[in-house]
């Protein structure tokens, strides 16, 4: 899409928040603003279709749905999920770790980040930041997949190269 001139106003305006739009889309993350009730104001990112239109800690059918846990790996309540943490105005963006299970079968590992903002009447708004760790794991192990194949083709080229060298000298 070709880029408009800044002059256009809220047309190139709209078109920056639609370029915004797609490059999260492409992201493994999913980004969301909350408001004090813990309603999704706004959600961006390819993880967004994991959610409903409140916080998980706020709906009974996804608290099943997930687990969260601090780094030492202790189990955390909903309570102290970093989104309801968050609302209560904790500074939170360390993170935790989250495992989503949508059924019996399937997961999806995340990391949960959450950070507090507050709107201009005082309540406590937030900004909730969930990456999948899948993903990232998953391209980790390509990329030692990758490097491995690598390692073998030119430990296979090095042997054959040296096998044909002896032929040529043995034939010499």
């Amino acid at each position: 899409m070709a880029r408009r001139d800044p002059e256009d106003g809220q047309e190139f305006e709209a078109q920056k928040n639609r370029w915004l739009a797609e490059a999260l889309d492409r992201l493994p993350v999913a980004i969301g603003l909350i408001d004090a009730q813990g309603r999704f104001i706004g959600l961006n990112g390819a993880m967004r279709s994991i959610f409903g239109p409140v916080i998980p800690s706020r709906s009974l059918e996804q608290i099943k749905q997930w687990q969260v846990f601090d780094d030492d790996g202790n189990e955390l309540a909903p309570s102290s999920w970093p989104s309801e943490r968050t609302l209560r105005g904790d500074h939170m963006m360390v993170g935790a770790e989250g495992v989503y299970r949508p059924n019996t079968e399937a997961q999806r590992r995340l990391r949960l980040f959450s950070t507090p903002f507050v709107d201009a009447s005082g309540q406590s708004a937030g900004l909730v930041l969930m990456q999948d760790v899948e993903l990232e794991r998953r391209a980790l192990e390509q990329k030692f997949e990758r490097m491995q194949q690598r390692f073998v083709d030119t430990l296979v080229a090095t042997i054959q190269q040296a096998a044909y060298s002896d032929t040529d000298a043995a034939t010499a």
